[in-house]
């Protein structure tokens, strides 16, 4: 059996593809930061109701797909799809929430349970991060 050595310039392609991701990882921390900070000083909690479960994708690709509706400051009935962290949500189940009155689009599970994501990115920038910090070293 004949082993390959790695070309001098593969390890530059991986150094080069890790900081795109550590880039990106940062970019996405950053505005989900920006967002999370607006809906904790801005935001207005209140109970959203899952009022429907539909299956999306075909074959492997295949989740749930939930619905909300909760009811704004003026009144109105505003449907959402997709609550981040939300799965295993039953019909007429009922969550906290927070969302933005100026934009009832942009919407959070309220604690410390709507800061997952931005604790997930985080997380996986710092060892991206890391792993490059130990490559070049």
């Amino acid at each position: 059996m004949t082993f390959v050595s790695p070309r001098p310039s593969d390890s530059i392609i991986l150094l080069v593809i890790c900081f795109i991701g550590f880039l990106v990882c940062i970019g996405i921390a950053i505005f989900e930061f920006i967002a999370q900070t607006r809906l904790t000083f801005y935001g207005v909690k209140t109970d959203a109701t899952c009022v429907r479960i539909e299956r999306v994708g075909v074959g492997r690709g295949e989740r749930n797909s939930y619905t909300f509706r909760f009811t704004n400051e003026a009144g109105t009935a505003i449907e959402v799809k997709d609550i981040w962290l939300t799965e295993g949500t039953k019909v007429n189940d009922v969550i906290p929430i927070v969302y933005l009155p100026s934009n009832p689009e942009v919407i959070s599970v309220a604690g410390i349970k709507g800061w997952g994501f931005l604790l997930f990115i985080t997380t996986l920038a710092f060892l991206i991060g890391l792993f490059m910090w130990q490559w070049i070293r």
